[in-house]
């Protein structure tokens, strides 16, 4: 997909990286369904958090696997850090922040977070 611009709802948290959208998540556990999130995910190296990182607050849930940043002011999770399966560190980036997204005209890859 490219280099891409993402932030939240008011622009505060903004960041630029390699947006890779071949995986794109639809995620059955609470946090996700309720809130309407669906992930992609990109190497550490390939994500620069450029502006907001002072108006970010960190979210831990269930396990505590997942790092989720939240703006502050306007409540968006912007993205989270984590780890997959093998243990290699991974950013997890709401593909409803990429601009220019239409999550309708993308094929989601279903996720039993619920049961996990």
């Amino acid at each position: 997909m490219g280099i891409t611009r993402r932030g939240c709802a008011i622009d505060w948290c903004r960041g630029f990286g390699e947006a890779y959208t071949a995986v794109l998540t639809a995620c059955n556990c609470s946090i996700c369904t309720k809130k309407g999130l669906h992930f992609t995910f990109v190497a550490p190296n390939s994500f620069q958090l450029r502006a907001g990182e002072d108006n970010l607050r960190e979210y831990l849930f269930n396990k505590h696997a997942i790092r989720h940043q939240l703006c502050v002011d306007c409540g968006v999770d912007v993205f989270a850090r984590g780890s997959k399966p093998d243990g290699s560190e991974v950013v997890a980036l709401n593909v409803s922040c990429i601009d220019g997204i239409e999550l309708a005209k993308l094929k989601m890859t279903p996720i039993d977070g619920r049961n996990r």
